[in-house]
C-alpha cells in the first residue's frame, strides 16, 4: 500500500540525521534558540535538495548510510522537536529504556546475523508470522511493565513494515539499524562512565542537553 501511495519514509533518514547533528552542534555551542536551530536545519535541508548530476545530495547520503529504522527516525524527530521547540515528547527515562533495549537487541542479533552462531535471527524478519506475533507480544509485555515508549515502538515498527514504509522488506530493519546500535553503545557507555564518576549526572544523550 505504501508503495502504491508513493510513501517512502526512508528518504527522511539523511534529513533527520543531519538535522539532529546540527541541533547538537548548536546546543553544544550554547546556541539554544529555537528559531536559530529551526532556521539552521531548514537551511541545511535546502542544501540537501541541490542536485549533482541530476541526483539530489540527500540521495548520496542515503546511499551511504542506508535507511534508518522507524525507531531511529522517531528518536531523532523527538530530539529535534525538543531542542527546537523546547518541549520533550519523550522523557529521559523513556530514552534510556529505548536505548538499553536497542543495545541488548543489537548484541543478541548482529553477531549471529554475521554468522557467529548456528542461528541467524535476521532471517526471522523476512515474513515469519511467529516473529511478527512475538514482536507484538513483546510490545504488550513492555506496556504492562510501563515501558510505554518501547511498547508503542514495537507494534509501530510492525505496522510500518506491513505498509512497506522503508525499502527493506525485513522487519528487523524497521525496529533497529546499525547506526542505532552504535548510538546505543555510545549512549549507554557514557551513562555508565558518568554514573560511576558522578552519580545522578549521567548524560541524557539523544533527548538531553
Amino acid at each position: 500500500m505504501a508503495e502504491t501511495l508513493g510513501i517512502q519514509t526512508g528518504v527522511l533518514s539523511p534529513f533527520l540525521l543531519l538535522g539532529w547533528a546540527i541541533t547538537c552542534i548548536l546546543s553544544g555551542l550554547g546556541l539554544r534558540n529555537g528559531r536559530l536551530i529551526t532556521l539552521s536545519v531548514l537551511g541545511l535541508w535546502s542544501v540537501l535538495l541541490v542536485r549533482l548530476d541530476s541526483v539530489p545530495l540527500h540521495a548520496y547520503i542515503r546511499g551511504g548510510t542506508g535507511d534508518l529504522s522507524v525507531t531511529s527516525l522517531l528518536l531523532l524527530s523527538c530530539s529535534f522537536y525538543w531542542r527546537a521547540g523546547g518541549r520533550r515528547l519523550l522523557s529521559e527515562s523513556s530514552v534510556v529504556k529505548v536505548m538499553s533495549l536497542a543495545l541488548c537487541t543489537g548484541l543478541l542479533m548482529y553477531p549471529f546475523a554475521l554468522g557467529l552462531g548456528p542461528v541467524d535471527p535476521y532471517r526471522w524478519g523476512w515474513g515469519s508470522e511467529l516473529f511478527v506475533v512475538s514482536v507484538c507480544l513483546v510490545g504488550a509485555a513492555f506496556w504492562l511493565l510501563e515501558w510505554e515508549a518501547v511498547a508503542v515502538l514495537a507494534p509501530g515498527g510492525v505496522l510500518a513494515w506491513q505498509f512497506g514504509f522503508l525499502e527493506s522488506s525485513n522487519l528487523w530493519d524497521y525496529l533497529i539499524d546499525p547506526w542505532l546500535f552504535i548510538a546505543s553503545m555510545v549512549f549507554m557507555g557514557r551513562r555508565w562512565v558518568m554514573s560511576g564518576s558522578a552519580p545522578g549526572k549521567a548524560p541524557s544523550g539523544l533527548n538531553g542537553a
